[in-house]
């Protein structure tokens, strides 16, 4: 049975700098959690709003959770009031694997930043959502899986799991991504991606894709309104389509199964080849690289 483990919270309240705009004054609180993890295996589980999310390794045997809450108002004083009341659930489940749990009150007008900073040691699952924020992995993390949610904002990391989810819009996809079973989606925004082998999904609208594929796996990229260049890694089968826009493979020798303008179809040395690679856009140019 997890026991709760008695962990260490500060909060501290500050007032940031006069800030008035049309919505408001605004001001802020600071929350601090932090606790020596008393196990080998660590999972997070955080769920927040408009704000970022970093998370970081460092050296020490514990975790500190650095949460920055705000609330803009009519009034300083009431702006700090909602900042100082905002609801910040924090738990710590402990056991042969330490689980943290945090959730920040949704309301309006207010949000919240989070720095996290965890110890080396295994994670399982590591599951990020916030909103009109972006979502950052500072170093290199491997798990079991992992789940980046956000909205307006960007996602940066480099992780590697068996199942790894990232999802927002209105912005960007960057970093490395290793899985056996990897799905990204966003809108209105670029992809640019170095992936490994396994199962990728990749899907945006009116924005670009870069991929760097892994020896072996099968991707599956589609995006309008944006070019997509692949660039793929030893024997490899494709079928690419377009249109309204053309098709340019950079690789020899090639045999073509289809050889039209807006569809191409083929492989390099053999059809069953361990890389497959499917491309769809439209009003985009796909190039396929090495």
């Amino acid at each position: 049975m997890r026991a709760l483990a008695v962990f260490f919270c500060v909060v501290l309240f500050s007032g940031c700098m006069g800030q008035y705009s049309i919505t408001g004054e605004k001001r802020e609180s600071e929350r601090l959690f932090e606790n020596t993890v008393s196990a080998e295996i660590l999972s997070l589980d955080f769920e927040s709003h408009n704000g970022f999310i970093e998370v970081s390794i460092w050296d020490n045997p514990s975790y500190r959770i650095e949460i920055t809450t705000w609330a803009r108002a009519s009034s300083a004083e009431e702006a700090q009031r909602i900042a100082n009341d905002l609801r910040v659930d924090f738990s710590e489940a402990t056991g042969t694997e330490v689980i943290l749990e945090l959730d920040i009150e949704n309301r309006d007008n207010t949000g919240a930043e989070i720095r996290a900073y965890i110890p080396a040691i295994s994670l399982n699952k590591l599951t990020l959502e916030t909103s009109n924020g972006y979502i950052s992995l500072e170093d290199a993390l491997t798990a079991t899986d992992i789940s980046l949610t956000t909205s307006n904002g960007q996602i940066t990391a480099s992780c590697s799991a068996e199942d790894i989810t990232v999802t927002t819009s209105n912005g960007r996809i960057t970093g490395s991504f290793e899985g056996e079973d990897v799905e990204m989606r966003t809108s209105n925004g670029q992809i640019d991606v170095q992936c490994g082998t396994g199962t990728y999904s990749l899907t945006t609208s009116n924005g670009r894709v870069k991929v760097t594929t892994g020896e072996s796996g099968s991707f599956d990229i589609s995006t309008s309104n944006g070019s997509v260049t692949v660039i793929a890694q030893g024997d490899f089968s494709f079928d690419l389509s377009t249109s309204n826009a053309s098709i340019d493979i950079r690789v020899a020798p090639v045999t073509y199964t289809i050889d039209e303008r807006s569809h191409k179809k083929g492989y390099t040395a053999e059809e069953d080849a361990p890389l497959s690679i499917s491309v769809s856009t439209s009003n985009g140019m796909i190039i396929l690289d090495v």
